[in-house]
């Protein structure tokens, strides 16, 4: 059984599909297109997914991120590393993780 946990795994946001869903509407210049239309747009997307796969898998291509989540993304890391390494414990991997990463107000 796979777990649930995000341990040791890069966080993850809706960014990415907030980014697609934008293209997506500046492709199609209007709001209600009409359903041919939305089919044929979808299949070209489709054929992208495909294209951009395979970029990604060689390498040619990644995804863009802030600085600042990439350096918060790096200190949890680092507080990941230390607990891994018995430099802290349990309660104060996750203190440091609640409090300390957030990028938004505190």
């Amino acid at each position: 059984m796979e777990s649930l946990s995000v341990f040791g795994r890069y966080t993850r946001t809706n960014n990415d599909v907030e980014g697609w869903h934008f293209r997506l509407n500046r492709k199609a210049r209007k709001s209600q297109l009409p359903f041919y239309l939305l089919i044929k747009l979808l299949h070209d997307e489709a054929i992208q997914v495909d294209i951009t796969c395979q970029l990604v898998s060689e390498n040619k291509l990644s995804r863009r991120e802030r600085q600042k989540y990439r350096k918060e993304q790096v200190a949890i890391f680092s507080v990941w590393d230390k607990h891994i390494n018995g430099l802290l414990s349990p309660f104060k991997l996750l203190k440091a993780c609640s409090s300390d990463f957030r990028v938004g107000p505190k």
